[in-house]
């Protein structure tokens, strides 16, 4: 299964959705030279690059081009001139190979193609990686493990400084590794994340967080794992908030909403 160089990475919403074909690639001339430059550039040396743990963390860091001129540059704002629509790109090969040739990151990448090019550069280094996505996934913006919506009490307008998101879907990776850093049962899929949303450690990196460790609820397990949880599992918190007084009073809270149809291509 994670031999395979085709697969299907899921797009859209929980009541519809495809997957979309991917080429991961992970044979071909530039897919293992591009891995390897990347992680030239991060600071990962020496016997460090025989820790699956600490590879992986790196590789969800530099296939960003947040901090270490990473291989992808994110762009959510509708503008891809100077650069191609991530719409369009149908695999990892021709990415890598633009980053192998130029060393400068490629423009441009959303969550889908962060998580190919992941998949790509793991399976590339014999790391077992997949694709997952995660419908209705909740973003937590203050490591509060629930997704906050703040709504000023006096004129009930959200306040959206304030609050959290829920995105109609978001794709990241998992990668089936041992993890002799932490108490014996945590070994197995574990989340990382290239796409850069929040900071871990001062950097645009996320995880290795024990799948196990989410679906337990032991948030203090592995990298990352609230920020993991929250975004399957939060719940949406809706609170009225008194800017003069600066106090906040939640007024509703649903438990189901975050955290649907979670797919990955199967065996």
């Amino acid at each position: 299964y994670v031999m395979n160089e085709t697969g299907r990475i899921w797009v859209g919403s929980s009541y519809s959705n495809i997957g979309r074909p991917w080429n991961f690639g992970q044979f071909q001339k530039p897919c293992l030279p591009g891995t390897l430059l990347a992680l030239d550039k991060s600071d990962i040396s020496g016997i460090a690059f025989s820790n699956p743990t600490i590879v992986s963390r790196q590789i969800s860091k530099m296939a960003n081009s947040n901090d270490d001129y990473g291989i992808l540059t994110g762009n959510w704002s509708g503008d891809f001139s100077g650069g191609t629509n991530p719409s369009d790109w149908n695999g990892s090969v021709e990415i890598m190979n633009k980053y192998w040739k130029s060393g400068e990151p490629v423009n441009f990448g959303q969550c889908w193609v962060f998580s190919g090019v992941v998949t790509t550069m793991c399976r590339s280094l014999g790391i077992p990686c997949r694709s997952i996505t995660n419908f209705e996934s909740g973003h937590d913006t203050d490591v509060s493990t629930t997704i906050d919506f703040c709504f000023d009490m006096r004129t009930r307008r959200q306040i959206q400084q304030l609050s959290d998101s829920v995105w109609n879907f978001h794709v990241w990776n998992e990668v089936c590794i041992k993890r002799p850093d932490l108490p014996p049962g945590y070994d197995g899929w574990q989340v990382i994340d290239a796409t850069p949303q929040e900071l871990s450690e001062g950097v645009m990196m996320c995880g290795p967080c024990p799948v196990k460790a989410v679906k337990e609820g032991d948030i203090y397990i592995g990298y990352d794992t609230p920020f993991v949880f929250a975004e399957v599992n939060g719940d949406k918190v809706y609170w009225w908030v008194d800017l003069k007084a600066m106090t906040m009073v939640p007024f509703k809270n649903d438990i189901a909403a975050v955290g649907k149809f979670i797919s990955t291509k199967a065996v």
